[in-house]
């Protein structure tokens, strides 16, 4: 008797824990992928025909295409908030070290495609 609800106060603060981590990686995944929206919004006021897509240290500029190209970047962002929060919820009950790293991969995801959205707006400028 003691035991049972020892482990089921274990698991309410698993439960606790789980869902502040999902509020805080939910909450600043769609913090970062909306700066990616307003950030291209922004940049492409003035914008060309053809646009660079993909810059390389070592051979430069190495994509060119549309201008509506770049808006696969926030896409693809949200793409990954939704597959990765999706998944954490379905596989919170099997496997949880495993829900955490899904849930904290989705914000390193859209930081860094922040960062190669930033690299791409410095070469249009």
């Amino acid at each position: 008797m003691i035991f049972s609800s020892f482990f089921n106060k274990i698991e309410a603060e698993h439960s606790l824990a789980w869902r502040k981590a999902l509020g805080l990686t939910f909450g600043l995944s769609v913090l970062l992928n909306g700066a990616l929206w307003l950030l291209l919004s922004r940049a492409l006021v003035n914008f060309d025909a053809i646009i660079p897509l993909h810059y390389d240290i070592y051979f430069g500029i190495n994509a060119l295409g549309p201008w509506y190209q770049l808006f696969v970047i926030p896409g693809l962002g949200l793409a990954v908030i939704s597959l990765n929060f999706s998944l954490a919820s379905f596989l919170f009950s099997r496997d949880k070290v495993l829900s955490y790293f899904l849930l904290w991969s989705s914000p390193v995801v859209n930081l860094i495609l922040l960062l190669a959205e930033l690299a791409i707006i410095f070469l249009l400028r």
